[in-house]
């Protein structure tokens, strides 16, 4: 037993001095919850990643941990750690709450805000269960222009105005110095060749709290004459701190020449935004012969039928997954649905360009440019037994604007 002994007294006096240094390490930050739970910021989280789960000496003495822990050395390092990453120049941190009142779950919200300026809404949503458990928080939007960032945070529920319920400040992990970027005033119209580009107005409309919806005024030009022959498929929004309110491939919630929208992460407040417009050609002819995938025929189901047809065009590939029958009560038509996708290098994504029946009718409306795992929708005569497809891999046309916050309505 005088072996047991020692080990248990070498292990407390290795385990005392960490629990002494989690406890009063100045890394940490603590507010006080009104519910008198102490709520805890560990901003240990640097780009990149993946980066491990903070752990404190009680949890790892908890009897759910100790069932996880098969060696004596798992008290002093997690076998089954929770990992989180941080683009580089993003913004992540450790979130845990303890004390008396940390019973139950609660979710949080965050405004972030530079000193002096108004905040912004960030994302992501922070989950805190378990007493002691901590959870990450990781956004690549933030306030890039000062050393320091102050972080609000408020439960889900309150509403815009509410009080915080605590408030921490952490280091701006992209300080700069960052370039300042200049617009002139909208109307803007870019030239590109022989298509040119007029932005006449941008309205925003809150979305989701955390989201905003843009509507953009359009005009499309070819040769001096305007045209709907070029579709807005895809949008890019940043700012000039590396701050990216889109993702790497955003697609428009609805494709239209003249007026289209999209959703986006709400801007730093007083931060000029870059838009990069993508547009594609509706017209089959403006698509090269060597991208085309002319006439696949494919038979309607009654109700579902996995297909995963293929072809190599473009240097990429097109996919055909699936086609769905969508009954429409004793309608004399129904929908069909056709799921495709594609991998296609660079700035470019599959289009329906052709629908025809077996009768020779065609049976789509206008040209569809995919995103990834989209399923546009055909209406078809309900005794179709097949339809036949044409799909292209257009290349898109890109225009950049830069718009001034006084320009967003």
């Amino acid at each position: 037993m005088l072996w047991l002994a020692g080990s248990v007294a070498a292990l407390v006096t290795v385990l005392l001095p960490l629990a002494g240094w989690w406890l009063t390490n100045p890394r940490l930050q603590r507010a006080t919850l009104p519910d008198g739970s102490i709520l805890i910021l560990d901003p240990d989280i640097a780009a990149g990643g993946p980066h491990r789960q903070p752990l404190a000496l009680f949890q790892r003495l908890r009897p759910a941990s100790l069932l996880q822990r098969r060696r004596p050395w798992h008290l002093l390092w997690d076998p089954f750690p929770y990992w989180a990453s941080v683009e580089a120049g993003g913004l992540g941190f450790w979130l845990s709450r303890s004390g008396q009142g940390s019973q139950g779950s609660l979710v949080l919200r965050l405004t972030a805000a530079a000193p002096g300026t108004p905040p912004v809404q960030l994302p992501q949503r922070v989950y805190l269960s378990n007493p002691g458990d901590w959870a990450p928080f990781a956004s690549r939007v933030h306030p890039r222009r000062s050393r320091w960032v102050n972080l609000q945070v408020h439960r889900l529920t309150d509403p815009d105005g509410t009080p915080p319920l605590a408030v921490f400040s952490v280091p701006n992990p992209s300080p700069g110095p960052h370039p300042v970027w200049t617009a002139p005033p909208l109307p803007q119209t870019i030239t590109q060749g022989p298509l040119a580009v007029t932005l006449s107005r941008v309205r925003t409309t809150p979305w989701a709290r955390t989201l905003q919806e843009y509507e953009l005024d359009l005009g499309v030009r070819e040769r001096g004459t305007e045209t709907e022959a070029w579709l807005p498929v895809r949008v890019g929004l940043a700012d000039a701190t590396g701050n990216r309110y889109t993702g790497d491939w955003h697609p428009l919630q609805r494709q239209r020449t003249r007026r289209t929208t999209f959703r986006a992460i709400e801007p730093v407040p007083g931060e000029v935004l870059g838009l990069e417009l993508f547009l594609a050609p509706v017209r089959l002819a403006d698509v090269p012969a060597s991208r085309i995938w002319r006439k696949v025929r494919i038979a309607v189901p009654l109700v579902h039928t996995t297909l995963n047809l293929t072809k190599s065009v473009g240097g990429g590939t097109i996919r055909i997954q699936s086609i769905h029958s969508i009954p429409r009560g004793q309608r004399p038509r129904k929908l069909i649905r056709i799921v495709c996708d594609g991998e296609t290098p660079g700035d470019r994504t599959p289009g329906l360009y052709r629908v025809t029946d077996d009768r020779g009718r065609s049976v789509l409306s206008r040209t569809k440019i995919l995103s990834f795992n989209s399923a546009p929708q055909i209406e078809v005569a309900r005794n179709t037994r097949w339809v036949e497809l044409t799909l292209g891999v257009p290349q898109f046309r890109s225009f950049r604007f830069r718009i001034r916050p006084d320009d967003l309505q």
